[in-house]
Formats: structure tokens, C-alpha cells, sequence
């Protein structure tokens, strides 16, 4: 059965991190990559940019620095847990 790539862009985490409008179906895809059914990716920029929105939301949630600190690399973990970073160059882009 082949496995099939998806690019998730940094909005889809945004969208489920905020709980916005599709948080229900962003979760459904989040299942999806967990039972492998998908493989997902995501760009260098957008791990970097996921982590500064997480970490500004848990600083205005009043959290302190040190536990701030471990809450941040657990959610990190955790995104790289659903997804790959993809690498910047056209082999990889263009495999089939």
C-alpha cells in the first residue's frame, strides 16, 4: 500500500494549536499521520515558526521560563513525532 506525502504548511498547526475554525478537521489529519496512513512534512521555517507561536502563546498564558522551557521541547517532540522536515533540494521534491 503506498503512503502518501503531505506538505503541512505552518498554518495547519496554527489553525490547531488556536482551535480556529478547522481544528476538528486539522485533528483528523493529525490521526491520519499518527496511524501512518500519511507521511507528513514540513518545511525548516515553519518547525522555527510553530515553536516561536508556541512559545509566545504559553508566555501570555502567564507560564513561567523554566516550565515554559520543558513544555515547549515537549510539544516540539511532539510535532516532530506526527512529521518529517523536509530537505531543501529539488531530489526531494521531485521524487515520485
Amino acid at each position: 500500500m503506498k503512503r502518501y506525502r503531505l506538505f503541512i504548511d505552518t498554518n495547519i498547526f496554527v489553525e490547531y494549536f488556536e482551535r480556529r475554525a478547522e481544528y476538528e478537521s486539522v485533528r483528523m489529519l493529525f490521526n491520519l499521520l499518527e496511524d501512518k496512513t500519511f507521511k507528513g512534512f514540513i518545511s525548516t521555517g515553519s518547525f522555527y515558526t510553530i515553536a516561536y507561536i508556541v512559545e509566545k502563546s504559553l508566555k501570555n498564558k502567564g507560564i513561567q521560563k523554566s516550565d515554559r522551557l520543558a513544555m515547549l521541547r515537549y510539544i516540539m517532540n511532539e510535532v516532530l513525532n506526527l512529521v518529517d522536515i523536509a530537505g531543501a533540494n529539488k531530489k526531494f521534491c521531485c521524487r515520485a
